[in-house]
């Protein structure tokens, strides 16, 4: 059975933080938007959660009156910071929006490789069990575990959420192939040290520390360590991506484009670069932000829907990340995807 995605839909906060707004942390915001490639980032409110954007994102599906979710029967729900830790997400959301109780609702806690990971389960599942459909959605709010006197972090990351319909026997963007990765020795190199049961909450994990070239952040707070992120890049993920290729018996010059997990314009460029992959093949738009499980659905939307692409006809997405984990996959599409809308 052929599944295919039929539509994308996603949602950004109001609340924005331009690149001036991080002057006081001896930020440049011209290297920001020119190497960095970022501009703005938008930031969930202190009571929004991921469910409660996943929601604006059904609801803006919904209004496209393509789809019924009481006859939707499996949704996968993907997020690093759920509105509890118990129950999952996935179970809130299928009440909300009267999802049968039939369906199998569940969340996977993977961050920017999240995408193709639950698009390979949803494809096992619905052929396994038939389904007709099914929904993904990924949506990520990092603003709520990151410190904003750590430029590293604060610079880079936006809150969003995104919503993937898939239907079965849909051609014009076939879900094809994957490969998967992990190498957990790189855990601790994008990490929340206190927020799960490893280490209890205290007043003393609270407290911001002080760090080189002025970042303050507390052990409750995102740690990244930039450099070993983009060593891991240049390495494990620049080989994931040319085995897959050869697993799957393509040549570079054979992919229409490539859409990589939209880390920052740097990584991105050198990676092509590396790989030998032409400027002109590399999608890149990081204008609002790095937004974690929902770049690759989002760079979909924004390629295929709004700007109408026609000339492609196979595209390699690579989500990588937070893990360390990293997914390769093909879609194959046709002139028809992001058409009618």
């Amino acid at each position: 059975m052929t599944v295919g995605i039929k539509h994308i839909e996603y949602y950004l906060p109001k609340k924005i933080l331009l690149n001036n707004d991080f002057l006081e942390l001896d930020v440049d915001p011209e290297f920001m938007r020119n190497k960095i490639g970022i501009e703005k980032r938008y930031i969930a409110e202190e009571n929004e959660s991921v469910g409660d954007m996943a929601i604006k994102a059904l609801n803006s599906l919904k209004n496209r009156k393509i789809i019924d979710y009481s006859k939707i029967p499996l949704l996968i729900f993907c997020t690093q910071n759920p509105d509890y830790q118990l129950p999952t997400t996935a179970c809130i959301i299928q009440d909300e929006i009267k999802m049968p109780k039939y369906a199998m609702c569940f969340d996977i806690n993977l961050g920017c490789s999240a995408y193709p990971y639950a698009l390979s389960i949803a494809k096992s599942i619905m052929n396994e069990y038939q389904f007709d459909n099914a929904l993904i959605i990924t949506s990520e709010a990092y603003s709520k575990v990151i410190s904003y006197k750590d430029k590293s972090v604060a610079t880079i990351f936006s809150d969003a959420a995104a919503v993937t319909y898939l239907q079965k026997d849909y051609e014009n963007c076939i879900i094809d192939s994957f490969s998967f990765g992990t190498d957990g020795s790189g855990a601790n190199n994008l990490i929340v040290p206190v927020s799960g049961s490893k280490r209890k909450r205290n007043e003393e994990t609270s407290k911001l520390k002080e760090y080189s070239h002025g970042i303050s952040r507390s052990d409750e707070n995102l740690y990244m360590n930039g450099q070993e992120i983009l060593k891991f890049v240049l390495s494990d993920v620049k080989k994931s991506i040319l085995d897959f290729l050869i697993k799957r018996n393509l040549k570079i010059d054979e992919i229409d484009r490539f859409i990589f997990h939209q880390a920052n314009k740097y990584i991105l460029e050198l990676l092509a670069t590396r790989i030998n992959i032409p400027a002109s093949k590399n999608y890149i738009d990081l204008s609002i932000g790095n937004t974690v499980s929902s770049t690759l659905p989002i760079s979909i939307r924004k390629l295929y829907y709004d700007k109408n692409q026609k000339e492609d006809k196979i595209i390699l997405l690579s989500g990588f990340g937070v893990g360390y984990s990293w997914a390769n996959m093909i879609l194959k599409i046709n002139n028809q995807f992001g058409e009618n809308l």
